[in-house]
Protein backbone atom coordinates (compact mmCIF):
# COMPACT_ATOMS: atom_id res chain seq x y z
CA UNK A 1 0.00 0.00 0.00
CA UNK A 2 1.44 3.35 -0.97
CA UNK A 3 1.61 5.33 2.26
CA UNK A 4 4.45 6.87 4.25
CA UNK A 5 4.08 4.22 6.94
CA UNK A 6 4.76 1.47 4.38
CA UNK A 7 7.90 3.29 3.28
CA UNK A 8 9.08 3.39 6.90
CA UNK A 9 8.76 -0.40 7.18
CA UNK A 10 10.44 -0.99 3.81
CA UNK A 11 13.50 0.87 5.08
CA UNK A 12 13.70 -1.38 8.13
CA UNK A 13 13.41 -4.49 5.95
CA UNK A 14 16.14 -3.22 3.60
CA UNK A 15 18.47 -2.46 6.53
CA UNK A 16 17.92 -5.95 7.95
CA UNK A 17 18.71 -7.52 4.57
CA UNK A 18 21.91 -5.47 4.20
CA UNK A 19 23.28 -6.56 7.57
CA UNK A 20 22.03 -10.15 7.25
CA UNK A 21 19.51 -9.89 10.08
CA UNK A 22 16.12 -11.60 9.98
CA UNK A 23 13.42 -9.58 8.24
CA UNK A 24 11.24 -7.68 10.73
CA UNK A 25 7.61 -8.67 11.08
CA UNK A 26 5.52 -6.55 8.73
CA UNK A 27 2.59 -4.82 10.39
CA UNK A 28 -0.82 -4.85 8.76
CA UNK A 29 -0.94 -2.27 5.96
CA UNK A 30 -3.09 0.77 6.60
CA UNK A 31 -3.70 4.34 5.59
CA UNK A 32 -5.96 7.18 6.61
CA UNK A 33 -7.02 10.59 5.43
CA UNK A 34 -8.81 13.54 7.00
CA UNK A 35 -10.67 15.69 4.50
CA UNK A 36 -13.51 18.19 4.88
CA UNK A 37 -14.55 16.91 8.31
CA UNK A 38 -14.46 13.22 7.30
CA UNK A 39 -11.97 10.68 8.68
CA UNK A 40 -11.35 7.71 6.36
CA UNK A 41 -9.30 4.68 7.41
CA UNK A 42 -8.39 1.48 5.57
CA UNK A 43 -6.55 -1.48 7.07
CA UNK A 44 -5.52 -4.85 5.61
CA UNK A 45 -6.96 -6.37 2.44
CA UNK A 46 -10.57 -5.93 1.41
CA UNK A 47 -11.74 -9.31 0.08
CA UNK A 48 -14.12 -12.05 1.14
CA UNK A 49 -17.43 -11.65 2.98
CA UNK A 50 -18.45 -8.05 3.69
CA UNK A 51 -19.74 -7.19 7.15
CA UNK A 52 -21.28 -3.74 7.56
CA UNK A 53 -21.83 -1.62 10.66
CA UNK A 54 -23.81 1.56 10.17
CA UNK A 55 -25.36 2.79 6.95
CA UNK A 56 -23.10 2.64 3.91
CA UNK A 57 -22.72 6.20 2.65
CA UNK A 58 -23.85 7.67 5.96
CA UNK A 59 -21.81 9.99 8.16
CA UNK A 60 -20.34 7.05 10.08
CA UNK A 61 -19.96 3.45 8.94
CA UNK A 62 -17.48 0.59 8.87
CA UNK A 63 -17.18 -2.39 6.54
CA UNK A 64 -15.12 -5.43 7.48
CA UNK A 65 -13.76 -8.14 5.19
CA UNK A 66 -13.89 -11.70 6.53
CA UNK A 67 -12.21 -14.78 5.10
CA UNK A 68 -12.70 -18.15 6.79
CA UNK A 69 -14.13 -16.49 9.90
CA UNK A 70 -11.24 -14.08 10.36
CA UNK A 71 -11.07 -10.35 9.68
CA UNK A 72 -8.56 -9.60 6.90
CA UNK A 73 -9.45 -5.96 6.21
CA UNK A 74 -11.66 -3.03 7.08
CA UNK A 75 -12.63 0.40 5.81
CA UNK A 76 -14.41 3.03 7.87
CA UNK A 77 -15.59 6.61 7.84
CA UNK A 78 -15.56 8.41 11.21
CA UNK A 79 -15.13 5.20 13.28
CA UNK A 80 -11.55 5.21 14.61
CA UNK A 81 -12.27 2.96 17.61
CA UNK A 82 -13.62 0.18 15.40
CA UNK A 83 -10.59 0.49 13.13
CA UNK A 84 -8.21 0.03 16.06
CA UNK A 85 -10.12 -3.12 16.99
CA UNK A 86 -10.07 -4.38 13.39
CA UNK A 87 -6.31 -3.90 13.17
CA UNK A 88 -5.80 -5.92 16.36
CA UNK A 89 -8.10 -8.68 15.04
CA UNK A 90 -6.17 -8.85 11.78
CA UNK A 91 -2.75 -8.83 13.47
CA UNK A 92 -3.73 -11.56 15.93
CA UNK A 93 -5.72 -13.68 13.46
CA UNK A 94 -8.59 -14.02 15.92
CA UNK A 95 -11.86 -15.63 14.76
CA UNK A 96 -14.94 -13.41 14.51
CA UNK A 97 -18.64 -14.13 14.11
CA UNK A 98 -20.85 -12.56 11.46
CA UNK A 99 -24.62 -12.91 11.92
CA UNK A 100 -27.37 -12.14 9.38
CA UNK A 101 -28.99 -8.69 9.53
CA UNK A 102 -32.13 -7.39 7.84
CA UNK A 103 -30.49 -3.99 7.16
CA UNK A 104 -27.32 -5.12 5.41
CA UNK A 105 -25.67 -8.12 3.81
CA UNK A 106 -24.43 -9.11 7.24
CA UNK A 107 -23.50 -7.56 10.53
CA UNK A 108 -20.85 -8.29 13.11
CA UNK A 109 -21.62 -10.07 16.33
CA UNK A 110 -19.70 -9.07 19.44
CA UNK A 111 -15.96 -9.26 18.84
Amino acid sequence: MEHWESALHEGKAAAAAIIGAPAPTRPVSRFWSDRYGWHLEVVGEFRGEVVLRGELGGESFAAFALVDGRCVGAVAVNRPVEMKAARRLIERGLPVHAAASPTSRSTCGRW
